[in-house]
């Protein structure tokens, strides 16, 4: 009985180690598998921060692009504007030229009839001549209104809606 008493013991002995054992393997483990999860969870959060680093930086850049864009937007608005009153003055000059040069021209006839039966030669020769001159200058002052017109249209050149509403206006004033 005491050989008994002796093996069990010794079985309880074995058991209690070997519940020890078991005990600490699995403590260990555990914590091999906590510090596993940790390191896995300390690269999901750096990841995470990079992630929402790169996110802030887009959203700045965005702002950014958005404001310059409704800068742009605003430029353009006073361009196009600036385009139409441009636009505006040349068709009141080129209809004040046509007016005036058809005035010219009936004035002319009236001096040229009224001059070769009142005014001598030499005198009429002196008032062609400066006609002639009035002419030029008035051909330098078209000139000169085509070119800067040229140069507004190459600044920027009205959407095809724009120049449509033009064309009609002038068509409505009767010069197409």
């Amino acid at each position: 009985t005491r050989e008994k008493i002796k093996h069990l013991e010794s079985v309880i002995l074995t058991l209690k180690y070997q519940k020890h054992y078991n005990k600490s393997t699995a403590l260990k483990a555990a914590d091999q598998e906590k510090l596993c999860l940790k390191r896995e969870y300390d690269q999901i959060q750096k990841e995470l921060n990079r992630k929402i680093n790169v996110m802030a930086s887009l959203e700045h850049e965005l702002k950014v692009l958005n404001i310059e864009n409704e800068t742009l937007r605003k430029k353009q608005a006073g361009l196009e504007s600036q385009l139409v009153e441009a636009s505006d003055k040349l068709l009141q000059s080129n209809s004040s030229l046509t007016f005036s040069q058809a005035q010219n021209l009936r004035e002319l006839q009236q001096l040229r009839e009224q001059v070769c039966t009142m005014v001598p030669k030499e005198q009429l020769a002196q008032l062609q001549q400066r006609l002639s001159l009035e002419e030029v200058q008035c051909r330098q002052l078209q000139e000169q209104l085509d070119k800067k017109v040229m140069e507004s249209n190459t600044q920027q050149a009205p959407p095809p809606e724009q120049r449509a509403v033009h064309a009609d206006t002038y068509r409505r004033i009767g010069h197409l």
